[in-house]
């Protein structure tokens, strides 16, 4: 239902505002463990180099493509995060992507 509710939204939506709906999408295909549609869906909306990407869409993109067995991607996403984009002093996203490299059995680097 959700999923088909922000179909129709984006029909409505300025496409400059359509990859924040993306998002969601690939969020709610995540909650319903459609895990490589979700990746899918995330992957081609969520610029993993772009400077304004936040740290909770490459979480959620890295844990995707973790969930949907895409071992290699999920890697490469949350090792460039916790290798160049975490801040020192943000234990919180750090604890999060350290927790998820020691699920994907990689040794981390980091700050």
């Amino acid at each position: 239902a959700a999923i088909a509710a922000y179909d129709v939204a984006m029909g409505k939506t300025d496409p400059a505002h359509r990859p924040e709906l993306y998002k969601k999408i690939g969020l709610a295909q995540f909650g319903q463990h459609r895990y490589a549609e979700a990746y899918q869906t995330l992957q081609a909306h969520i610029d993993v180099y772009k400077a304004d990407t936040t740290l909770e869409d490459l979480y959620q993109l890295g844990s995707a493509a973790l969930s949907a067995g895409k071992t290699r991607e999920a890697e490469r996403i949350l090792r460039y995060v916790y290798d160049y984009k975490l801040a020192p002093d943000d234990t919180e996203w750090t604890e999060k992507f350290r927790d998820a490299l020691t699920r994907l059995g990689v040794a981390e680097h980091g700050p």
